[in-house]
């Protein structure tokens, strides 16, 4: 019988042997080689500095949108101009484009390319649901130490400025799965008036909803604007719109509703805005308002273009809308009548001092990574080189195309980044300057909009461009910037599948019996019948699944 070492032993005995001899894996002459130590790759220094130059040239392929209304002088093209160009020269970055998509079939073709998993090194998703598609398929480059070690001081100053909400449907857990859009706040709806009316009907500007109704009642009974002078004008959307108009939404706020939004209630549960009993009492002073044609008698069916006319023509002298209406549409008042002197207020307030807004989301747009890409910070250079063009933070970069009024979307990466409370930052340099005689505080684009502010008020009204400026930027920023503005912290649940299935069934649902009450087709009381139906519908699930997340 034979005894067998095992194999370990084996080798141990045969190392050790060898170790003994002084042979070893010796090469000529007897020496042991020495094995060559595995080569280390420099790490590229410019890599993580903000506005540093990579040392080897480094492609990002982008799918986006094509701006048609670029103003790129001939012979430039988006494939080929001076910011790509710059880009390049600057930070050593070649942008090149995966695909370009026409704007009107650009979800299409984000849908192709989620089905397909063939992803560009960066592309511009424009849906939050097709973002949550993206999550949920694991092919996003988490973008978290790309953003921490590479975004400017300046951009990250502006997400700092959102609080919680500068991620909040961009992060997943502890990963952030796309760089989004930030756009500003403090465009809710505030009230315009026509101050030539005020004077003509010798009242004064209203604070409360029952002086609003009064004076909308003045207006009608007086036919300042004519025959069928409207006295509130507002159209089918009625509510739930940031940066929309005209609609209803400081009235459901009066009554402490918020339809259209999701927010946490007193028992700390999370509600839809649009089935409560604030919401059925707001609806109640509608319904009388329309009943006693202080609303628009048409305003169900009235589209955007209709409502416009309605107030450019001089039929109304009343509506609620955001800051920058006097851009557009009612600048055009002012070319149809001199005398039209358009004011904003902030009104109705409700408990004596409170104006109750909600706050918009601030993502409407994202930018996303493929997971596999080598250089995601490449993305945090782009756009920080980006803004420091837009913002004219950098005169070479502020110097490209300046004056030809290129569309600043012609930069590789079309997010809008702005201070949350751009609104209010603005209105308080403006006021500073008026204080102090001096526009040294102001950046180039608000010493323009100043400029403007000063000659309206030595001439008002006397240039249509000078009074927009000057009304919307001054006037309307000094309201929305008012301390009484109450802002409700509603929330933004990503879409789930049940609300995929089930939200445009209960929407049309939800607008049908609005409208059908206002308009006198049903009771109030149908407001209770409708909120059962809603529930049963899909409400009720669709609300404990937002609980469940939020939670």
């Amino acid at each position: 019988m034979k005894f067998r070492l095992p194999v370990s032993l084996l080798i141990l005995a045969m190392v050790v042997s060898l170790l003994a001899a002084g042979t070893g894996c010796q090469g000529p002459g007897g020496q042991t080689p020495t094995v060559p130590p595995t080569p280390t790759i420099a790490e590229d220094p410019g890599k993580w500095d903000p506005f540093g130059k990579y040392a080897e040239p480094v492609v990002v392929n982008i799918g986006r949108n094509y701006e048609p209304a670029n103003n790129l002088p001939s012979p430039h093209t988006m494939e080929d101009n001076l910011f790509i160009d710059h880009i390049e020269e600057r930070l050593n970055i070649q942008v090149k484009y995966a695909w370009l998509a026409d704007p009107n079939s650009y979800n299409d073709k984000v849908n192709m390319i989620i089905t397909s998993g063939d992803l560009p090194d960066a592309m511009l998703v424009k849906s939050l649901t097709q973002f949550n598609q993206l999550v949920e398929a694991g092919v996003l480059c988490d973008l978290g130490e790309a953003y921490e070690k590479t975004m400017s001081p300046y951009l990250k100053g502006i997400f700092t400025s959102y609080g919680e909400r500068a991620f909040n449907t961009a992060r997943f857990g502890e990963e952030l799965l796309a760089i989004p859009d930030l756009n500003p706040g403090y465009h809710f709806a505030i009230l315009w008036l026509r101050d030539d009316w005020l004077r003509r009907a010798n009242a004064t500007a209203p604070t409360t909803l029952d002086e609003l109704v009064d004076l909308a009642k003045k207006f009608v009974d007086m036919k300042l604007g004519g025959a069928g002078t409207v006295g509130l004008a507002t159209n089918g959307w009625l509510y739930g719109f940031n940066n929309a108009f005209p609609t209803l939404d400081p009235i459901f706020h009066y009554f402490n509703a918020f339809p259209g939004k999701w927010y946490r209630n007193g028992d700390g549960e999370y509600e839809f805005g649009s089935v409560t009993e604030e919401a059925k009492a707001a609806l109640a002073k509608i319904t009388e308002m329309y009943a006693e044609g202080l609303i628009d008698k048409e305003f169900a069916v009235r589209g955007g273009a209709d409502v416009n006319a309605l107030l450019t023509s001089g039929k109304c002298g009343m509506f609620f809308g955001p800051w920058w209406v006097p851009l557009w549409p009612i600048n055009d008042t002012l070319r149809n009548d001199p005398e039209a002197d358009w004011k904003p207020y902030l009104a109705p307030l409700a408990d004596g001092d409170q104006y109750r807004i909600y706050r918009q989301n601030p993502h409407v747009q994202y930018i996303v990574v493929r997971k596999d890409f080598a250089n995601p910070e490449a993305v945090m250079k782009i756009f920080n080189l980006e803004y420091a063009g837009i913002k004219k933070l950098d005169p070479d970069a502020g110097a490209i195309y300046m004056g030809l009024g290129v569309n600043w979307t012609t930069w590789p990466l079309p997010l809008q980044f702005d201070y949350d409370d751009m609104v209010v930052r603005q209105y308080e340099h403006y006021q500073e300057a008026l204080d102090s005689g001096s526009t040294d505080h102001l950046d180039d684009f608000e010493k323009m909009m100043f400029a403007d502010i000063a000659k309206n008020f030595e001439n008002p009204r006397a240039d249509v461009t000078v009074w927009a400026n000057a009304v919307s930027r001054y006037d309307g920023m000094k309201v929305a910037s008012d301390p009484r503005v109450v802002p409700l912290d509603n929330v933004f649940p990503a879409e789930t599948e049940l609300m995929q299935m089930k939200w445009d069934n209960l929407y049309k649902l939800e607008n049908e019996t609005y409208l059908k009450i206002i308009m006198g087709e049903e009771p109030l009381d149908y407001f209770d019948e409708f909120v059962e139906q809603w529930k049963a519908l899909g409400g009720a699930e669709i609300t404990q699944e937002v609980n469940d997340m939020m939670d």
